[in-house]
């Protein structure tokens, strides 16, 4: 990271220097041709003494004028020259600050590059090196069990299950384009994420409250049903035991709103703000739990809400807990 700011630091400078010297060649040009005129009308002659004859000390004015003449030149000329030195001066600020804000969009682009590079290789390299341990400690022993061989089998086939988990949504975030957007029945989308998702939340004896709806948006249905998915397994994750998780949808002017509330531990101010993230996975010491996952799903779902012209939000539930909103387009 340090390298990469150097250059774009010593890119910055560079670019500096060419806008400032952009900027004093047009200045010098611009004071060579004022000076060059303005001398031109100092030195033009007086006329014919036939046309002074109201002058009796033609000789003297014109040694007046000709000083004067002089003096006025250099008088432009320093005053050029100033001009100069300030423009060099503020210039050189202005072209810095140009040059800063040409390159900072680049400059983000690459450090989120380099941050999505560093958490991609650190989560692919945590499944591979637990596959590795677990098969050198079976390798160790001179007879394995077999119940142990098939106990090492089973932890390597769930370490792959997230190998092609995580892999699938890296390549799903970078390969999503536009989408073809239709109107469709919310109530089938709905049922059909809630029934897969029923043996999960029975698991923790949690209650998945589904409200029916007749309402109609306009969106892809397939990637709405990935996007309610992900937020359904996210409440499931992190809601305790025996709670309840509400999925419904309601109509407001020309948009209809969907919602996945949960009753989990929340979301603090501080990280409503980067749930969205790639990897951003919240502190385990504030939701008193561990909870398998690699950081995606919601970075994918926000995505996804922006290609299907929606907005996804979080805000607090009552007493505890989140509500995600996906907000569509009504049909």
């Amino acid at each position: 990271m340090t390298g990469s700011m150097n250059q774009f630091h010593a890119a910055t400078l560079k670019l500096t220097a060419w806008y400032l010297a952009i900027l004093m060649t047009v200045s010098l040009a611009f004071s060579v041709v004022i000076y060059q005129i303005t001398a031109r009308e100092f030195d033009r002659p007086l006329p014919p003494e036939s046309q002074t004859r109201f002058f009796t000390q033609a000789d003297i004015i014109r040694q007046a004028r000709e000083a004067r003449a002089i003096e006025s030149k250099r008088n432009v000329l320093i005053n050029l020259t100033i001009m100069n030195i300030v423009t060099l001066a503020l210039g050189a600020g202005a072209s810095y600050v140009f040059a800063r804000r040409t390159l900072k969009p680049i400059e983000e682009a690459m450090e989120a590059q380099s941050r999505f590079v560093s958490d991609a290789s650190h989560e692919l390299r945590t499944p591979l090196a637990v596959m590795r341990t677990e098969n050198e400690i079976a390798l160790r022993g001179k007879k394995p069990h077999i119940g142990e061989l098939k106990q090492v089998l089973t932890s390597n086939l769930e370490e792959v299950e997230r190998l092609q988990l995580l892999t699938d949504r890296l390549l799903a975030l970078s390969s999503l384009q536009e989408l073809p957007l239709t109107s469709f029945a919310l109530n089938k989308v709905l049922t059909e994420v809630a029934s897969r998702h029923e043996a999960s939340a029975k698991q923790k004896q949690i209650v998945l409250a589904l409200s029916e709806t007749q309402l109609v948006a306009i969106g892809h249905d397939d990637t709405v049903s990935d996007i309610l998915s992900i937020l359904i397994d996210n409440a499931i994750k992190y809601s305790r035991k025996k709670t309840t998780i509400t999925v419904d949808a309601v109509e407001l002017g020309k948009k209809v709103q969907v919602r996945v509330a949960d009753e989990g531990p929340g979301i603090s101010d501080d990280e409503k703000s980067k749930v969205f993230d790639r990897f951003y996975r919240s502190d385990e010491s504030r939701t008193k739990q561990h909870v398998e996952g690699h950081g995606l799903g919601l970075a994918l779902a926000a995505r996804l809400a922006i290609l299907n012209h929606a907005q996804l939000t979080v805000v607090n539930n009552t007493p505890t807990g989140s509500v995600f909103v996906l907000e569509l387009d009504k049909a």
